[in-house]
Formats: structure tokens, C-alpha cells, sequence
């Protein structure tokens, strides 16, 4: 009996480190891109919407120059990258090939193509970063191109945990973090009677709630900051949730 408690106990507390996994549906997938010209371009990511950037993409195209062409992500702060790409369903906390300082994902120069992005249409970058004084392991799921006059990203989707994660896993017991468009956020889903709705535009932006048939049930318009909506009223069902910029579904459960 003794042992089927121990037992049991850490089966609860292994389920309640998972519980704390996050996942984000980039949706529309986030595409970066530079097309001839002698310039570098980049994009910082705040991958658990906190403030604080944790990875910055640096696209840089050379073409008159006959330098490199090049897709790289660098960690911000004493955050860390794998140095190269991971599989699907690998676990992303035992490796030690971690990296503090800027890796390249796919380059060309006049030596040829390098980089382990290279000829991959999917592939899952290894992530560990710190929000506060909390560790967390994730991944990033991206396509890349690079060509002597073109380079291209695809941020598709990602994920991070506190607790054992691997490469694309999806959790059925996460917290769904959904991005809507490049600066708003809604968490949970499902949901039962709240949505809470964190919004990093400077302008005011509206957010309509409707179901599949275009019946609108809610609209308001939220400054930046966190907002709480109450739709425990709502009938369980799939509905919408859509900004100026982006839409998504949830479920009402």
C-alpha cells in the first residue's frame, strides 16, 4: 500500500510539472523576409509574453558585396539555442549543445550552403530561457530559405515547459497560449468561464467574440495591457475570437 502511494504521488507530481507546459499557435505563421538588397533585418520574440524579449532573427543579405547570406538566432540576456536542429519527439532538456551567442540556421556563401536548417522545410529549434528567475525549455518549429538574393523564415508554432518537453510535442493538459496576431494573446483554451486577453499594441484594439455562424456575442475595445472576458454564459461550442488584425477559434466548454 505504501508503495502504490509513492507511486502515486509521483505520477500527480509529474502531471502537475506538465500541466505547466505552454503551447503557441502562430496563426498565421510569422513569415521574415529580405529580397535583393544589401541589408540586415531582424525580429525579437517574447515567447512567454512577459516583457521581456528572449530570441532575436537576424536575416542579412550581402549580394553586391559577395558576402555571406545568412538566417541566424541569437538568445537575449543568459538565454541559449541548440547549435543545431532537433527531431521530432527528441527531448529538448538533456542536450548540451547549448549555445549563449548567435546560431546560424542556414547561410550561403560563394563556398556553398551551410547550416542544418538547409533543404528542411520543418524543423525544431531547442530553446531555454528565463522568465524571471524561472527556467524553461521549449522548442521552435521553422521552415527557412536563403538564397544569394533572398532570405526567409517561417515561425509556425512553439512550445516551453518548466518540466520534460520534446521537440513538437503538443500537450493535451497545456495551457493554450494563442497568439492572435504579432501583439495579442488569449489563454486558456479550452476554456470554461474566462478568457484573459494580454494585448501589446500602443493603439487601442477591438475584439469581437462570435460563433461559427457570424452571431457576435461580445465586443470590446482593449488598450494595451491584460483583460479578463467573461464568457461563461456563452453555450458550450467552437466560437471566434478576432482582432483588427488576426482571428482565432476557441472552445467553450
Amino acid at each position: 500500500m505504501r508503495k502504490f502511494l509513492l507511486i502515486l504521488i509521483c505520477l500527480l507530481s509529474i502531471e502537475k510539472n506538465r500541466a505547466q507546459a505552454v503551447y503557441v499557435d502562430v496563426n498565421p505563421d510569422s513569415v521574415i523576409s529580405i529580397v535583393g538588397c544589401n541589408c540586415t533585418k531582424s525580429s525579437q520574440w517574447d515567447l512567454d509574453n512577459d516583457g521581456v524579449n528572449d530570441f532575436n532573427f537576424t536575416l542579412s543579405i550581402q549580394p553586391n558585396s559577395g558576402g555571406t547570406n545568412y538566417i541566424s538566432i541569437v538568445p537575449l540576456s543568459n538565454n541559449s539555442v541548440l547549435d543545431s536542429s532537433v527531431q521530432l519527439g527528441e527531448v529538448i532538456n538533456n542536450k548540451t549543445n547549448w549555445l549563449s551567442y548567435s546560431c546560424v540556421l542556414e547561410g550561403v556563401s560563394i563556398s556553398g550552403y551551410y547550416g542544418s536548417w538547409h533543404l528542411n522545410v520543418d524543423s525544431f529549434a531547442g530553446v531555454k530561457f528565463y522568465s524571471g528567475t524561472n527556467l524553461y525549455y521549449g522548442w521552435m518549429r521553422l521552415a527557412t530559405f536563403v538564397s544569394q538574393g533572398e532570405a526567409r523564415i517561417i515561425i509556425k508554432d512553439y512550445a516551453y515547459s518548466n518540466s520534460i518537453i520534446t521537440a513538437g510535442e503538443e500537450m493535451t493538459n497545456s495551457i493554450k497560449n494563442v497568439k492572435l496576431d504579432l501583439t495579442t494573446y488569449f489563454y486558456p483554451n479550452p476554456t470554461t468561464n474566462n478568457l484573459q486577453i494580454t494585448c501589446n499594441n500602443l493603439q487601442p484594439t477591438q475584439i469581437q467574440i462570435s460563433d461559427i455562424l457570424g452571431n457576435e456575442f461580445i465586443e470590446i475595445i482593449m488598450q494595451k495591457g491584460k483583460s479578463n472576458i467573461d464568457v461563461s454564459s456563452l453555450a458550450n461550442g467552437v466560437y471566434f475570437i478576432k482582432t483588427n488584425n488576426g482571428m482565432q477559434k476557441f472552445i467553450k466548454q
